[in-house]
């Protein structure tokens, strides 16, 4: 039996991405996450309060399919977009306090994906399980406990992302200097809504800080994308 080698000039390899192309793809990952953002917190609107009661968690997963599925199935695309975003910003990296904001930033997205996966795995627990598993309240009421806590304990990590990944992009000329104000406050109420998420779990209106925090961030999300597509050959020096 012979082999053969196969000579170097037959390998061929698929043409990499220039910067360029991935900042155009980062900006409209951005786009779109906050797009979905916008959509899956519309749709999640009608849903039980964190202390609602087990039986009323039961019905709305058990009754409202569309309202519950829909969202499901768009995290996998948000997740994606997430990631993209993170990863074309390091496409502008030129120093070291830019590579800290990054990979602290990037750190913090995957913290974001993970837990809102737990987010959504219990959803998905609560909507396949319908009705059958969902007859115990004990059962809903720990579900909807970890979800609850998981939600809350995210809004730390879209802090350290809001607050490091806008002050990269406000280095770059991506977005607007008052960007970088808007983090640092959003970042703030998202941290502090984040401390409490014990008494989030029990219902607290706390969590409304941690709203206007995600505010900002969707601002942001938005003026980072259109910075990104607006000026894909941004120059990587920071400033």
């Amino acid at each position: 039996m012979s082999t053969h080698a196969t000579p170097a000039a037959a390998i061929t390899t698929a043409p990499a991405l220039t910067d360029r192309a991935i900042r155009r793809i980062a900006g409209c990952a951005a786009l779109v996450f906050a797009v979905l953002l916008l959509i899956q917190n519309v749709i999640r609107s009608g849903e039980p309060a964190f202390d609602a009661d087990p039986a009323a968690v039961s019905q709305y997963f058990a009754v409202h399919r569309i309202a519950v599925v829909v969202p499901l199935a768009l995290f996998p695309v948000g997740m994606v977009s997430l990631l993209c975003l993170a990863g074309g910003l390091r496409t502008l990296v030129a120093d070291r306090h830019d590579r800290f904001l990054v990979d602290v930033g990037t750190l913090a997205v995957v913290v974001i994906a993970a837990l809102f996966g737990v987010v959504n795995i219990v959803e998905i627990a609560l909507a396949g399980a319908a009705p059958q598993a969902t007859s115990s309240a004990a059962v809903v009421a720990g579900l909807w406990a970890v979800h609850a806590a998981a939600f809350g304990l995210n809004l730390a990590a879209i802090a350290i992302a809001l607050l490091t990944l806008s002050g990269f992009c406000v280095r770059h000329h991506l977005v607007p200097r008052w960007v970088r104000p808007l983090g640092m406050v959003g970042a703030g109420c998202l941290f502090l809504a984040a401390f409490g998420a014990v008494a989030i779990v029990e219902g607290s209106a706390l969590l409304y800080l941690g709203f206007a925090g995600f505010l900002a961030w969707g601002v942001f999300l938005v003026l980072a994308g259109l910075g990104l597509l607006r000026n894909p050959d941004t120059d990587t020096s920071g400033s």
